[in-house]
């Protein structure tokens, strides 16, 4: 039993080693990293709080959770996407005796890693513009109501990945598309402003789930419970169906 989870370990090291050197040399990377949360403060978060001036508390706090959790989801969608296209190409990660576990796992926890540090810098430059600092606790609260978010949107890559071909016209879709998502589920325009019966539809929505109880946390409320076990259980769902899908590929020998 040991060896086994030994051998998986090692497994899952050279595997998100792998991914690692995939993308460290990749200027864009960094650029999309710096640029994302700025992009989002200064047409969205500084613009929008001229129009909502009267939001406790004040906007540009309260449109932290549209900058991280936006920010966050684009780079880690878009960086993870390439990871996946390369793997698709790598025949050496075919090559080597890695069980389709191993290959699941790395791929959320690379996901989840590079999503850290874009959040982690997004929170960071909130607080130098805004000077509001959350607590470290806030901090890990936030990230972990992002993680069924983040265990989401990879899924999809595995839905979508393979149909799909490195491309700069991807970077552009997902960042529009983003955009549209995160207006539509109240991570800069509040949620009230929109009829009852959509407020009602979306908030089971993974992802809105997510950014509910994340502004919940921002205001100082309790967050809903039941918003995140239902994320949750999305996520796992998810996840799930990402491994028959991803195994039944390979067993075709489509990568």
């Amino acid at each position: 039993m040991l060896v086994k989870v030994i051998e998986m370990l090692n497994s899952f090291i050279l595997l998100l080693k792998h991914d690692l050197n995939l993308v460290k040399n990749r200027i864009y990377v960094y650029f999309l990293f710096f640029f994302f949360p700025l992009l989002l403060i200064l047409f969205f978060s500084i613009p929008l709080s001229f129009v909502f001036t009267n939001y406790k508390p004040i906007y540009l706090i309260w449109s932290t959770t549209g900058v991280c959790v936006v920010s966050t989801l684009i780079f880690s969608f878009i960086v993870t996407m390439e990871v996946f296209l390369k793997r698709q190409k790598n025949e050496f990660i075919f090559s080597v005796p890695i069980k389709i576990n191993s290959y699941i796992l790395s791929f959320y926890f690379f996901s989840i890693l590079i999503s850290f540090f874009e959040f982690s810098f997004s929170i960071f430059l909130i607080n130098s513009l805004n000077n509001y600092f959350f607590s470290f606790l806030d901090f890990l609260i936030i990230f972990f109501l992002l993680i069924p978010a983040i265990l989401f949107i990879t899924s999809f890559i595995f839905f979508f990945g393979p149909y799909l071909r490195e491309n700069i016209d991807i970077v552009v879709y997902v960042f529009f598309f983003f955009i549209f998502l995160a207006f539509g589920l109240g991570a800069f325009f509040p949620l009230n402003i929109y009829p009852e019966f959509y407020m009602n539809s979306i908030q089971f929505f993974p992802i809105g789930c997510s950014i509910i109880n994340i502004q919940r946390v921002i205001s100082a409320e309790n967050i809903y419970f039941s918003f995140l076990i239902i994320s949750f259980l999305y996520s796992v769902i998810f996840i799930f169906i990402s491994y028959i899908i991803y195994n039944s590929k390979i067993k075709e020998r489509l990568y």
